[in-house]
């Protein structure tokens, strides 16, 4: 295990720290202290707004990458089973779609929303068109069923083979 700084770049001195804690695929970071002004967690997610694919509270399976031109910093390794789960995301007064920017050579794999746990109810179901190319980002959208309040969001990888796709973001559409 590792403590590890997590930096939220849209508020003033908010580094928290956490404890990296490896299960075979699966990791998950554990609070191990406050940020300077004495807050022990943060508010919750805007999933209405542009959130990046590395916004994980727990995972199993994917790792990050950087592109070494662009710079940008992406999931992948995606394989059928893996998943990413987003910690108190606001739903607000509820959503009707679901944005990801993904790259994929195939038309393979597919992203399932899921609420408060790994089966839980799901939302929806992206299916992934291929881009031609592993970094040709480009938006997909599916419709999704309505969910208000404040729930855990599970975003878990289905499909045939392994690297499915990349993830770069997403976000809810109202």
């Amino acid at each position: 295990t590792a403590g590890l700084p997590i930096f939220d770049h849209r508020c003033h001195s908010a580094a928290l720290f956490f404890q990296i804690i490896h299960k075979g695929k699966a990791r998950t970071r554990k609070l191990v202290g406050q940020d300077v002004l004495g807050r022990t967690d943060t508010a919750n997610l805007n999933p209405f707004n542009r959130v990046e694919a590395e916004t994980i509270a727990w995972s199993a399976g994917v790792k990050t990458t950087t592109d070494s031109l662009t710079g940008i910093i992406y999931v992948s390794s995606i394989d059928d089973g893996d998943y990413i789960k987003i910690r108190s995301v606001d739903f607000g007064k509820g959503a009707t779609q679901f944005e990801a920017t993904v790259a994929s050579l195939s038309s393979k794999g597919n992203i399932e929303l899921r609420t408060d746990s790994l089966n839980g109810k799901l939302l929806g179901k992206l299916e992934i068109k291929s881009t031609q190319n592993t970094e040709d980002w480009k938006a997909q959208l599916c419709k999704i069923n309505r969910i208000t309040g404040v729930h855990d969001l599970y975003l878990v990888f289905k499909g045939e083979g392994n690297n499915l796709f990349n993830f770069d973001s997403w976000r809810l559409i109202r």
